[in-house]
């Protein structure tokens, strides 16, 4: 966006779907989502092709693509980087040295380190549901965000209608409790 000469135009992506890496403006992207800016980069989920993405700032940056595959290559894979699979992620929140991804259709949160590419799952039992409690055994529905703050990821938890929080020290899932505001 450039306001002194008031237009808009894109940042990345030529406006066909697929998930091809290149400069910026020859990128092609599916669905993106989740967008999240951390140390000169733009991170952001391509839904459709289940996939991290990253592209610097800089007007000459690239699209890479961090975790994912192919338009329909998806699944519920713990691995490094481009062995990993989502299915459908909608959000993303970068926290120091690791990226939160709400794993939307695999109904979990995961996590991506900076560096190494490891996705792990840190919670959702995979299980559609409402379970609050131990990260392993909680039950999401189809999470869509995320936030970090401090030592707790929030989570949209879009079709329970609710936010739930993880507690990174504990690994406790639980619902936001909004009475007596």
């Amino acid at each position: 966006m450039n306001l002194a000469e008031s237009t808009v135009s894109p940042f990345a992506g030529d406006g066909g779907e697929d998930i091809h890496d290149d400069l910026k403006s020859n990128a092609r992207l599916a669905q993106p989502c989740g967008v999240e800016v951390s140390n000169n980069a733009v991170f952001f989920i391509d839904s459709e092709t289940s996939a991290l993405r990253v592209s610097a700032i800089a007007d000459e940056g690239r699209v890479v693509t961090l975790v994912g595959k192919g338009l329909f290559d998806f699944g519920d894979v713990d691995a490094v980087g481009k062995d990993a699979l989502f299915q459908h992620p909608q959000g993303l929140a970068v926290s120091k040295d690791v990226i939160y991804i709400a794993d939307s259709y695999n109904n979990k949160i995961k996590s991506v380190a900076i560096g190494s590419l490891q996705v792990s799952t840190v919670a959702g039992s995979g299980i559609v549901g409402d379970i609050d409690g131990f990260s392993t055994i909680a039950q999401f529905s189809e999470p869509a965000g995320v936030a970090v703050a401090g030592n707790r990821v929030y989570v949209a938890d879009t079709n329970n209608h609710k936010i739930k929080i993880m507690e990174l020290d504990t690994k406790e899932v639980y619902m936001l409790d909004l009475t007596g505001l």
